[in-house]
């Protein structure tokens, strides 16, 4: 496979979902035909019968920058034995659950760990960490602002 070149460009791609609540704190997301039930822990009221939204989208990130590596090993020629991604950071529940707190919402930080087992040079090692962050989707959607559009459809009958 060629290296990317400026001018190569692929047709954008359009992410669509539908989430709905569940049992108890299950929450039920669709992508195309693909289902995923997300939960709370039960020391949160929930079953524990997935992963929840900050946890899914956690290993979101690891997946993502997963599937990039492997791309850019290929365009590179380079071969990865072993790849892990490891994605944690921590979160403060309070204002999630109407409680006032300093502390935003979300996560305060991510701490994201590459295993990376590869014929690829150490001396090059910073160079493909640095393309992998460029080229990653939710790396960048994380890093950088992202406009949201939240509107309610309200059907109040």
């Amino acid at each position: 496979m060629h290296e990317n070149t400026p001018e190569m460009t692929i047709e954008t791609i359009q992410v669509e979902t539908l989430t709905r609540p569940g049992k108890n704190r299950r929450i039920v997301a669709k992508a195309r035909e693909h289902e995923i039930v997300m939960d709370m822990k039960e020391e949160m009221m929930g079953d524990n019968a997935g992963p929840t939204p900050p946890e899914l989208l956690a290993m979101s990130i690891g997946g993502c920058m997963v599937n990039i590596a492997r791309i850019m090993a290929e365009q590179k020629g380079k071969k990865l034995k072993d790849l892990q991604v490891s994605v944690s950071g921590p979160i403060d529940p309070s204002r999630a659950m109407g409680m006032q707190s300093s502390n935003p919402t979300g996560f305060m930080g991510l701490s994201i760990r590459v295993k990376l087992e590869t014929d690829l040079a150490a001396a090059d090692l910073e160079a493909f960490r640095k393309e992998l962050m460029e080229r990653c989707a939710l790396c960048d959607t994380i890093a950088s602002p992202t406009p949201l559009d939240i509107r309610f459809d309200l059907d109040c009958s």
